[in-house]
Order: C-alpha cells, then sequence, then structure tokens
C-alpha cells in the first residue's frame, strides 16, 4: 500500500500459502471491510502450490519495473483502484483488506497503518512487502514484519 506519489499500477497483493498442499483459489476475491468495492473473483484454475506465492496486480509493466521479472503473478484489472484503499489509514481497524474463499468465507484479513512500526511513504514508489518467515496469519499485520526496498527500520531509507 501506499506508494508515494501516484500509486496508478503499483499497489499488488500477494498471497502466500503456507500449507503442505496445493491450494484452489479459483472464485476468492478481496474486499475492504469498511467500504462495498470489492475485487473481482480469480478466474478459475488458479492455484498456489505449497510454499508458493502469487502476486495480484493491475499493471504488468508497472509491476516488472518496480519488482522484477520472474515473479509468479496474476494480472486482474482495476485491483487497485476497485477496492479503493486508503493510502493514509488511521488505525485500529481503518483500512482492513479481507481475503474471501468462493463462498464469502474470511480466510485472512489484514488492518495496515501507515504510523510507526509500520514503514513510512516511500522515496522510490514501491509498496510494502511482508519479511520471509512472517507470512502467517497474525505476522502479517504487524508494521514490524514490513519493509519497503531500500528502508532500514529506525534507520529511513538506505
Amino acid at each position: 500500500y501506499n506508494a508515494d506519489g501516484s500509486d496508478g499500477g503499483r499497489e499488488w497483493i500477494e498471497i502466500y500459502n503456507n500449507g503442505d498442499a496445493a491450494v484452489d483459489i479459483s472464485g476468492w476475491d478481496f474486499k475492504d471491510e469498511d467500504d462495498p468495492g470489492q475485487t473481482d473473483p480469480i478466474p478459475g484454475g488458479t492455484s498456489i502450490g505449497p510454499g508458493d506465492a502469487l502476486v495480484l496486480i493491475e499493471d504488468q509493466t508497472i509491476f516488472e519495473t518496480d519488482w522484477g521479472t520472474g515473479i509468479n503473478l496474476l494480472v486482474l484489472p482495476g485491483i487497485g483502484t476497485t477496492l479503493n484503499l486508503a493510502n493514509s489509514p488511521v488505525n485500529p481497524g481503518n483500512e482492513v483488506l479481507m481475503l474471501r474463499d468462493s463462498s464469502d468465507v474470511v480466510v485472512d484479513t489484514v488492518d495496515y497503518d501507515d504510523d510507526p512500526p509500520w514503514p513510512p511513504d516511500s522515496p522510490n514508489e514501491t509498496s510494502i512487502y511482508v519479511l520471509p518467515g512472517k507470512l502467517t496469519a497474525a505476522d502479517n499485520d504487524l508494521g514490524e514484519n514490513c519493509r519497503r526496498p531500500g528502508f532500514l527500520p529506525n534507520k529511513g531509507p538506505g
């Protein structure tokens, strides 16, 4: 969230399968808890293998310019604008992103903020990511488990 400047095409969502079997995510979607907007369902036939991740993006060219190629991704046009997630959330509970399965059961939620310990705005216009080893339903809610490229906690950019 909160890529500096225009977010156009720069916000993305990563889904990680920390289980030991593939998960079919066909028909799953995302919803902002306090907004009626939701994403289109993930297309049929989409699955994530055990220990694998899938990054849902809006614009492949922008994403690959920011993050590089060779990443397992799925283009979902409008994902960044449909959700209309705030860039200046007010904790607690201002921006709660929900991942729902094809039966509308909430699989995971992330309640993010932009105050410490969450990473600050980015001078290089990239979004945040969750640290490897912190990809659990509990850990992905904690700002201290997130980083921006080129930002070191308590030291600023660099």
